[in-house]
């Protein structure tokens, strides 16, 4: 397949993101980060706004439908280029942040939906990753990138054949999505849950009364091994879930030390603090690992607290306000553990937590099926994407 440089048929450039004097609570609307799931899906709700002043001066960076971007820098190297995002009309006119490089292709050369494909195919996510410089992503780099440029058509053709598998990969994710939604349901279904606290058919108090300790992960620049003991960050902790795949580790010696004041053990209940704050997940005792410090660490007291009924209590809609509320910072929001601790969380006997931790676990069991169903959609279409850009499909 004949290849091409990106750059010379694609406009290649970062956003622009507004400061905090420039922003606005309405007016036009900006694209952050966090304004896109991690599947790539706009979450159809701004956070910031500015007026059309800030348009006017920064109209070249007013998102088209039909680019393609790309997370250009973040707090750590790790997420850089983790997160990408097709543009259509539900978000043209758009201001995009800094954070995010934009790949704006040359109609008349490179389909925009071949270009997505291939930005988001394992291997140019990995020339990508290899671009990446301390913690940023340049548009220069990106610009150099060889491309596969087939004839017009026939990357119209390919990009409708992996938007088809890509279509049913993402029906298959949105039915797990959907599976956490039910775990929220059951949630408000059986505790209430309103925009006033009385809404809580139960006791409410505050988090640091339910917890024997709220602490987080390290502080300290740890000694990095090519292997050992995985060291996790907030993309870690997603669906109620730690993942473990990592390509950071430490030795045990080292997280020894990283864990000599709180041991991490079975019970404890993890939630994300920066950046994409809110997700939750409860250490099972099956693996062993350490955090970075932008991840909280929760011990409940387990007479009055169960773990995986806390742990879902504090992603629902309601405590997440509160969390929205608390949260500070503009680029990287972040929930400090003092405005953690405040949180206002319901409650109940222990009998009903046990209930609704016994009806949770009917659906985690489900949840295990379907993820492997998911897996298989995900390597099916990988597999068709590595064919489309050898000229295979």
């Amino acid at each position: 397949m004949k290849m091409a440089i990106l750059g010379d048929h694609a406009d290649v450039f970062n956003g622009k993101t507004p400061s905090k004097a420039e922003q606005r609570d309405t007016g036009h609307p900006v694209l952050k980060i966090r304004d896109v799931d991690d599947s790539g899906r706009f979450r159809r709700n701004y956070e910031s706004f500015v007026d059309l002043d800030f348009v006017a001066r920064f109209i070249n960076k007013a998102i088209k439908a039909g680019d393609t971007l790309i997370l250009n820098a973040a707090h750590n190297a790790d997420y850089v280029g983790s997160k990408t995002f097709f543009a259509d009309s539900e978000v043209e006119g758009a201001i995009a942040t800094g954070e995010w490089l934009i790949v704006r292709p040359h109609s008349s050369a490179l389909d925009a939906r071949f270009a997505c494909h291939w930005l988001t195919s394992s291997a140019a996510r990995r020339e990508v990753r290899e671009l990446v410089k301390g913690i940023h992503l340049y548009p220069k780099d990106v610009a150099r990138l060889s491309i596969p440029l087939p004839p017009l058509e026939e990357q119209k053709r390919i990009a409708a054949i992996l938007d088809q598998a890509d279509d049913l990969r993402r029906k298959r994710q949105r039915a797990l999505d959907r599976l956490n939604q039910l775990g929220q349901a059951i949630f408000i279904e059986m505790f209430g849950d309103s925009n006033a606290e009385s809404g809580w058919n139960c006791n409410v108090t505050e988090l640091s009364r339910v917890c024997k300790k709220i602490s987080d992960g390290t502080h300290q620049a740890p000694n990095w091994a090519d292997s050992g003991i995985p060291f996790l960050f907030v993309s870690n902790i997603r669906n109620q879930r730690i993942n473990m795949n990592t390509k950071k580790f430490v030795s045990y010696e080292e997280f020894e030390k990283l864990t000599k004041h709180t041991k991490i053990e079975p019970n404890d209940v993890l939630y994300t603090c920066v950046g994409s704050y809110g997700y939750t997940a409860v250490v099972d005792g099956s693996a062993t690992f350490t955090f970075q410090r932008h991840i909280a660490h929760l011990k409940p007291n387990l007479a009055v607290v169960l773990p995986h009924y806390l742990s879902w209590c504090l992603e629902t809609p309601k405590v997440k306000t509160q969390a929205d509320k608390l949260a500070t910072g503009i680029a990287q929001k972040t929930v400090t553990l003092s405005a953690l601790k405040k949180f206002r969380v319901p409650i109940p006997i222990l009998m009903a937590q046990k209930e609704f931790e016994r009806r949770i676990s009917r659906i985690l069991r489900l949840r295990d099926v379907m993820e492997l169903e998911a897996s298989f959609g995900a390597n099916l279409f990988t597999s068709l994407q590595h064919r489309a850009f050898r000229g295979e499909l």
